[in-house]
């Protein structure tokens, strides 16, 4: 190949690159000309040029004997450049990105690798495939052994050799081994040792990278001699303990031993040429008890020698028989006598060592009987077993003799009673006996009115009286035996009643004589019952109704028995009258009731005689009505029967002042912080649309203000035009009584709007010496600018940005501007790139392009396309989700793989699990593959109530991510599902593969889908975390009782619903002021289905508390229903409404109805709102006690709307009442102790009810403990 290229008009210079040249570049060729150049033109002219950089294809490396490897730049280039000046850097990326060192190590053994060498000066660079191998063995160290001829040769007991790596670690090197055995001579020696045989092992290790290395390891077994044998020790009591029969088996050599060397067994299996033996000769002793000698025998086969031990082995016989006595056994009298004829019966016994004898003995002699005349009781035999040894055992029975003859019973037929004075009569049992008998003795009688209950005696009172009585009497002898008989009984009452009448009485004019409750009764008695008092009345009164009677009293006993007394009755008038009027009241109840009956009436006495008229006038005097007003109220009462309208006499007034205070701060309840941008193009302004505090007082006569300096009006509205930042906005609330309060809210207004890109049009560039051009931002700006931000505070980058010779003519760039707070614009223009330095080759070059798009159609821009095969390299998405790979080499294989696994609940909401719940119910089945795709959350293959329950826990901030999935997955556009209803079941295709790729790919399209989002509301454009706009009809809402918490009290706030039609589930997120309150549990309520794992409590330490539910099918609650409750514990005193409110800042607050089989885009979306609701009226309310459970003192509050009488009280579960406590409280929270010390009351539930003039009663449990 030959290339004239011109320098200077003088002289031109040729020169020839031979064919063989291996892989020389037009880089390389440009370097030698000006290398020639600088040659012929003589020293002192220099020459600029670039430093080209190229690399092997492929680079193979072998760690040293450290395990490692440092990777220099001439492993990687083919040459270095003469004219190359400055450093090289070297580093290493795997396939997953992660960049390494120059180091190497055995972590990159396997490893897909590329290795890049980059030129600093120039900047040049250049890759190559690298591969990281260990080539060296282990190496294993064999030592040499001399071991005892009957030793174990196992490595386990003898040891293993030592063995080492460079890279593999001890316990992944797999080793083995193989013997061969070589019995030797008699006296053979091997290093001046005599032995016996030896063993040649051969051992091989293998590393993990498949290297091997082996040793032999020689084993020499040592000679043994007659001297160097153990013999077994004896058991005769002296060296061992004596065996036991039954127990130790005498030829059990384990047991008793054998002769050993070096405490090893010497056996005939071992190679030590000694051969063993024995004799055994039994001597008995007694029973089952021997004496045995054991005659060894141990023969050297080498110089015919032998040793000869007698060991002694005594087995003993210590041990008695088992004996097993019979049951008890009883036998009765005679019929005409207490005594027994007697049999003892047998016992059984078993000794496995001698034989024994059994015998019984007791009281009466030995042996079995017969036993004559054995009087009633309860005797002990004791049974003995003794065998041919002398032990024994023994073992009891009782053997009972007793009566079972029972008495003869005989009783008075009629018995007369008459009752004593205090009505009843006792009657012992003797009294009922006419002469009963027994065959031994008699011990007692018992009587008893209903055959039931027996006792020494009968009881009789005045109950019985004339109805005849029957008594049963029973007749018990020495023996327990009983017998029977009755008795009939007649009852009388010979006994009058006694009366007491009452005093001389003194009654008022007007008062009823003949009513006893005021003149009193009599008091009478009887040994019985008085069965009627009565009276007559002899009247003595005058016309004036003043005068005397005079009352007889007559008390008579059911038994016609009577008495009589006498009372006086003098009607006077006693009582003078008496007015109190009310005091004046000063009233700090919001809308107080200032009826008399509230706020107080004249009391008037003494009107037993009088004729009267009560009347009022009000004077009403208003400041803010209903909450600070005062009341003037004229009383005026006249006794018409002694009015004297010219005295005055007979007529009252009084003036009663009514003030109603309002001393309680407005409840004020900002707005939630809110963070607004600014959409304005050419100021850093925007107009703010601002909600108004919520305010909750008794005053209607509210004055709202805000202090912001941007609002237009400084009342309740502070909206109004803000500048960019953050803006702290007060509200002050006074509620003309003199009260006030305030809160604030914060205001961020940030700048959404993004900066305006300015393109230069007509740009050219050349390639440069290194073969490529770098496009930068200032070649493009053309005066981009930002309604916020100085321009120096602008970032800006151009996509493409380098182009090569594959890219020569007219290329669309983007140049893209972002401002400090993430907004960003761009504009496109078109970029000449020329090659005026003739860099570039004339080389085929070949394109790969397509786009991402969401299922939908929307483009999917900004996310990574990998490639590899030909060319490794990556790329970002444009706007318009497209992507470019230009110039690649041409008959190369290619492979296009998309990733993104961010944001996993960008569109993710509880909607999505109604929608795949219907699904698997087969209500509403997916009509597309990829909401298959898109539901399939664990990636199994199936759609499953698992993939429900993973998704839930992502949407409660219980789990973080998906676990065996990414958030998006792309799939090949061209892919045609063959089954579209059961998607999974392929394997689709994510990825591209272009195999020997000779011309441009265009239309190498992708669908994204997003893992969760069965709906596809996912932003495929920003990848946000927004679950898409929703068009929202009727709300849900949960209606809060808006009460007063006292810190140290747990409250149980239900959530009542309204709205809740039709709902298929809902979502929300609770904020709760934790400095204030802490949850302490969940209680569900009418809501099917909602449980506690429907809760999310991970994010619990930020205050938050997640919700969500779904549900088939649709569900209705009327209005106010109970949807479920929390229990809450105040740590300070405050509203409900200052420490709960609704978070969207967690997650969208939204619900879902519709028809269970009403297709998802006939589905309605609902706002979930929070509203609290203030108490008209305070009510009555019992607080829980603590602490509880208790042991015998706890604490309880209660609060009272206003003062009553109050009645607290503790029954248990049966309804016996065991503390109380009552008195008069006034309005407001009270606390009481409760002691059960002196109380006799078993653990265990109790029920604490509190009881208020005018309320209903409020109970709660108690646990009490003890």
């Amino acid at each position: 190949m030959e290339r004239a290229i011109g320098y200077a008009p003088c002289r031109a210079i040729r020169l020839t690159v031979l064919n063989s040249t291996p892989r020389v570049t037009f880089s390389t060729l440009w370097m030698m000309v000006l290398t020639t150049v600088g040659l012929l033109f003589g020293h002192g002219h220099t020459v600029y040029a670039q430093c080209p950089v190229i690399c092997h294809a492929s680079l193979t490396v072998a760690l040293d004997s450290n395990g490692m490897y440092v990777l220099e730049p001439a492993d990687l280039l083919q040459n270095v450049p003469a004219g190359c000046v400055g450093d090289f850097e070297v580093s290493v990326t795997d396939t997953l990105g992660n960049t390494y060192a120059d180091t190497l190590n055995g972590d990159f053994i396997g490893q897909v690798l590329t290795a890049s060498v980059l030129h600093t000066d120039s900047g040049n660079s250049c890759e190559t495939d690298l591969t990281v191998v260990d080539n060296l063995p282990p190496h294993i160290a064999c030592d040499t052994l001399f071991i005892y001829c009957n030793m174990p040769t196992d490595p386990a007991v003898i040891g293993f050799p030592e063995i080492t790596d460079n890279v593999s670690p001890l316990d992944s090197i797999t080793y083995s081994f193989s013997d061969t055995f070589t019995d030797l001579d008699c006296f053979a020696e091997a290093a001046d040792t005599i032995v016996t045989a030896r063993i040649d092992r051969t051992w091989m290790a293998q590393d993990e990278s498949g290297n091997v290395d082996t040793c032999v390891q020689k084993i020499w077994l040592l000679r043994a001699t007659l001297d160097m044998v153990e013999f077994p020790p004896h058991f005769n009591g002296f060296d061992q303990a004596p065996l036991e029969c039954a127990v130790d088996d005498p030829y059990d050599l384990n047991l008793t031993g054998q002769p050993t060397i070096n405490n090893y067994p010497l056996t005939n299996a071992s190679d030590c040429e000694l051969t063993t033996s024995f004799l055994d000769n039994e001597v008995p002793v007694c029973g089952g008890q021997v004496k045995i000698v054991r005659t060894w025998i141990v023969y050297d086969l080498c110089t015919d020698e032998s040793r000869v031990f007698a060991q002694i082995i005594l087995v003993e016989d210590n041990t008695p028989p088992e004996i097993e006595c019979p049951e008890g056994v009883t036998f009765n009298t005679y019929t005409n006598s207490c005594m027994a004829q007697v049999w003892l019966p047998a016992a059984t016994a078993s000794d496995l060592c001698s034989d024994f004898e059994v015998q019984p003995s007791w009281q009466f002699g030995a042996g079995q009987g017969p036993y004559n005349n054995v009087p009633t009781g309860i005797y002990e035999v004791t049974y003995k077993a003794v065998d041919a040894c002398g032990n024994e055992s023994a073992c009891k029975i009782h053997v009972t003799v007793e009566d079972d003859d029972v008495p003869t019973a005989i009783c008075d037929n009629q018995i007369e009673i008459a009752l004593q004075s205090d009505g009843t009569a006792l009657i012992f049992a003797e009294t009922f006996d006419n002469g009963s008998h027994d065959n031994c003795a008699i011990d007692h009688f018992e009587v008893s009115r209903d055959d039931s209950l027996f006792d020494e005696f009968v009881y009789f009172d005045c109950a019985d009286i004339g109805t005849p009585a029957t008594v049963y009497m029973k007749v018990f002898d020495a023996n327990g035996l009983v017998s029977d008989c009755v008795s009939h009984v007649s009852v009388t009452d010979p006994v009058k009643p006694e009366i007491v009448c009452p005093p001389a009485n003194n009654l008022n004019c007007g008062m009823d004589y003949t009513n006893t409750a005021l003149t009193g009764m009599p008091f009478a008695t009887d040994n019985c019952a008085v069965g009627n008092i009565d009276f007559s009345d002899n009247v003595n009164l005058n016309s004036c109704g003043i005068g005397t009677v005079l009352r007889t009293w007559t008390a008579t006993d059911e038994s016609g028995n009577a008495t009589s007394c006498t009372q006086t009755i003098e009607i006077k008038d006693n009582t003078p009258l008496s007015i109190t009027f009310p005091d004046d009241v000063v009233t700090y109840d919001c809308g107080a009731d200032t009826d008399p009956s509230v706020m107080g009436a004249p009391v008037v006495t003494g009107t037993d005689c009088e004729n009267l008229g009560i009347d009022h006038t009000d004077f009403e005097f208003y400041t803010a009505y209903p909450a600070c007003y005062q009341l003037v109220r004229k009383w005026a009462i006249i006794e018409f029967c002694s009015f004297d309208p010219a005295t005055g006499a007979g007529f009252w007034e009084h003036t009663q002042i009514i003030e109603v205070h309002d001393d309680e701060a407005p409840i004020v309840t900002c707005p939630d912080d809110l963070t607004v941008g600014i959409d304005n193009a050419s100021d850093c302004e925007t107009f703010a649309q601002l909600p108004s505090p919520m305010v909750d007082d008794c005053s209607e006569e509210l004055v709202i203000t805000n202090n912001s300096t941007y609002a237009f009006d400084h009342g309740a509205d502070p909206s109004g035009v803000y500048p960019k930042g953050e803006h702290t906005i007060t509200f002050l609330v006074s509620d003309g009584c003199g009260n006030a309060s305030q809160c604030s809210m914060k205001l961020l207004v940030v700048d959404a709007e993004p900066p305006n890109p300015v393109c230069n049009n007509g740009v050219t560039v050349t390639i440069q010496q290194n073969g490529f051009v770098t496009v930068t931002p200032t070649m493009l700006d053309n005066g981009s600018w930002d309604n916020c931000s100085p321009k120096d505070q602008l970032v800006m980058q151009v996509s493409p940005n380098t182009f090569t010779c594959q890219n020569l003519g007219n290329q669309t760039v983007t140049l893209t501007v972002t401002d400090p707070f993430g907004n960003s614009a761009f504009c496109k223009t078109t970029v000449v790139v020329q090659d005026n330095f003739d860099v570039c080759p004339d080389i085929g070059n070949v394109t790969i392009a397509g786009k991402i798009s969401a299922p939908n159609g929307e483009a999917v821009a900004q996310k990574l396309v990998g490639l590899s095969g030909g060319v490794s390299m990556a790329m970002h998405t444009n706007v318009d989700g497209t992507f470019a790979f230009q110039g690649l080499p041409t008959n190369q294989d290619y492979t296009l793989t998309p990733t993104y696994d961010k944001n996993p609940l960008n569109g993710v909401t509880t909607y999505d699990l109604v929608l795949i719940r219907k699904h698997i119910l087969g209500i509403d089945p997916f009509t597309s593959p990829y909401q298959w795709i898109a539901a399939d959350v664990n990636k199994s293959g199936t759609v499953t109530t698992i993939d429900l329950v993973e998704l839930r826990k992502m949407i409660l901030s219980m789990q973080v991510g998906f676990k065996n999935n990414t958030s998006w997955r792309f799939v090949d556009a061209k892919y045609v599902f063959q089954n579209p209803n059961k998607p999974l079941d392929e394997d689709f295709p994510e990825k591209i593969e272009l195999h020997n790729l000779g011309a441009n790919a265009w239309d190498q399209n992708f669908v994204a889908v997003k893992v969760g989002d069965v709906n596809g509301s996912a932003d495929a454009a920003n990848f946000t975390d927004e679950a898409g706009n929703r068009s929202l009809t009727e709300p849900l809402t949960f209606r809060l009782p808006n009460i007063h918490l006292t810190a140290g009290y747990e409250y149980e706030i239900p959530f009542r619903a309204t709205g809740f039609r039709d709902l298929l589930g809902f979502q929300f997120a609770l904020k709760l002021a934790t400095e204030k309150v802490e949850l302490e549990g969940i209680e569900c309520g009418d809501v099917l289905h909602l449980t506690p794992e429907n809760f999310g409590t991970a994010r619990l330490d930020q205050g938050l508390l997640t919700a969500s539910w779904e549900a088939i099918p649709e569900q209705n609650l009327p209005d106010r229903a109970p949807a479920f409750t929390l229990k809450l514990r105040a740590l300070k005193d405050a509203r409900l409404s200052e420490v709960l409110r609704l978070s969207e800042a967690a997650m969208p607050a939204e619900a879902y109805a519709g028809s269970l089989h009403a297709p998802a885009a006939d589905l309605d979306f609902k706002a979930v709102n929070v509203e609290f609701e203030r108490e008209e009226t305070p009510a009555l309310q019992l607080l829980p006690n603590y602490p509880n459970p208790f042991d015998q003192r706890t604490t309880v509050g209660f609060y009272l709307p206003k003062p009553t009488e109050v009645l607290l009280a503790i029954y248990d579960l049966y309804g016996h009442k065991v503390w109380q406590k009552q008195g008069a409280f006034s309005q407001g929270f009270h606390e009481t102790e409760i002691n059960l010390d002196q109380q006799y009351i078993k653990p265990g539930i109790l029920i604490l009810e509190l009881n208020a003039d005018g309320f209903k009663p409020q109970t709660r449990k108690m646990t009490f403990m003890k």
